[in-house]
């Protein structure tokens, strides 16, 4: 499997391990969901969840033929391109907004409590 970007040096995470940066590739052993992580500076980190089905030959009535009786390597290689989005750089004033805002959110519930009343902390 090999996991390509645009643009190319991102570090590539396929279930929880890092690969090596993009373009990156491992082998695998079985056919199932991926989850693919991909982290570059100045781009927003990306997490997909890659399905990645078995091909036609990998199935009860052809396996046995194509692992046991086939004269020939069976290979299957798999390729995989992702585009990263630039990172959204935010403003300082709408950074102190939104951070006055959680803290209000917070203060109003620490007065009413989790029920929505007044003093259903004590």
């Amino acid at each position: 499997m090999t996991i390509r970007t645009d643009p190319p040096g991102a570090l590539v995470e396929v279930d929880g391990t890092p690969i090596g940066f993009s373009p990156a590739s491992m082998s695998f052993t079985y056919y199932a969901p991926r989850k693919i992580k991909l982290t570059h500076d100045d781009y927003e980190t990306v997490t997909i969840i890659q399905d990645v089905p078995p091909p036609w030959w990998d199935n009860w009535l052809t396996e046995f033929f194509t692992e046991n009786l086939w004269p020939f390597t069976v290979r299957d290689e798999r390729e995989f391109h992702y585009s990263l989005e630039p990172r959204k750089v935010h403003s300082t004033e709408s950074i102190l907004q939104r951070a006055e805002s959680v803290r209000k959110e917070a203060h109003t519930e620490a007065l009413q409590g989790p029920s929505g009343r007044a003093g259903a902390l004590f």
